[in-house]
């Protein structure tokens, strides 16, 4: 998939301290030069993941399936609706709970409902670390900074 301002790649964060998703703001010369941090918002200078620099290929995010990359993909759509039943499930369970704001500094556990202010209402599905945790939104899991 060839790069392009204002797609998915993934790269270091600086200010997270860990390889997250980006939005690419600038290339040059076919290369990515200026990125945005998708979990903090942060801008800066493109960071190879450091899972580059261990001998794994970098790869350039998947898109979300919101139409962003004009390109429709079926292999996609069909993961993408697994994902939304999974999430419709589970929001079905969610009235009793309370929805916790999301903060990277605040602490989730398993099945938590939290609420995030660019990907909306989402569950957690895995701690993965002690500072990351897989929480499952509506358009698809994602991987947030948490106990920071």
């Amino acid at each position: 998939m060839k790069l392009k301002v204002g797609g998915d790649i993934d790269a270091f964060c600086s200010r997270c301290d860990l390889d997250l998703a980006h939005t690419v703001v600038a290339i040059h010369n076919g290369k990515p030069v200026q990125t945005k941090c998708n979990t903090c918002g942060a801008f800066h200078k493109y960071r190879r993941a450091k899972a580059a620099d261990s001998g794994v290929r970098p790869r350039v995010a998947r898109t979300r399936g919101d139409g962003r990359d004009g390109a429709s993909r079926p292999k996609r759509e069909t993961s993408s609706l697994g994902w939304k039943r999974q999430w419709d499930a589970q929001m079905r369970e969610v009235d009793n709970r309370a929805i916790a704001i999301y903060r990277p500094s605040a602490s989730f556990d398993k099945e938590s409902v939290l609420q995030h202010p660019r990907f909306g209402v989402g569950v957690v599905q895995q701690i993965l670390t002690p500072q990351k945790m897989s929480v499952l939104f509506r358009d698809g899991p994602r991987t947030l900074l948490m106990n920071r």
